[in-house]
């Protein structure tokens, strides 16, 4: 479903936006409700302040949602090795790229 015309309605019903101060994203105030819009795909905006590891049901550490490559941390998960787990963490940390490519 493309995006912006999802933008457009809540720019033309909402009665009120501001800018969230993590990751730039604004906030779309309808009646009570509050409504972020992520545009994460090729955003160099949302990108460049991303903190983020992401792991996968499978146990699998993601740098980013729009990457393929993945470190195994399930092997130290079920083998209860904390010191595997924290240095697949330190790899994950190592292996972040600024920016979408």
């Amino acid at each position: 479903v493309p995006i912006n015309p999802i933008i457009d309605y809540l720019e033309r019903v909402s009665n009120g936006k501001y800018i969230r101060d993590f990751q730039s994203r604004p906030v779309y105030r309808v009646g009570n409700i509050e409504i972020t819009v992520i545009k994460g795909f090729c955003n160099k905006e949302l990108c460049s302040k991303c903190t983020r590891l992401r792991m996968t049901p499978s146990g699998y550490l993601k740098t980013c949602l729009f990457t393929q490559a993945t470190i195994n941390s399930r092997k130290y998960i079920l083998n209860r090795d904390k010191n595997g787990l924290m240095n697949a963490f330190k790899e994950a940390v190592e292996k972040r790229e600024p920016f979408f490519k």
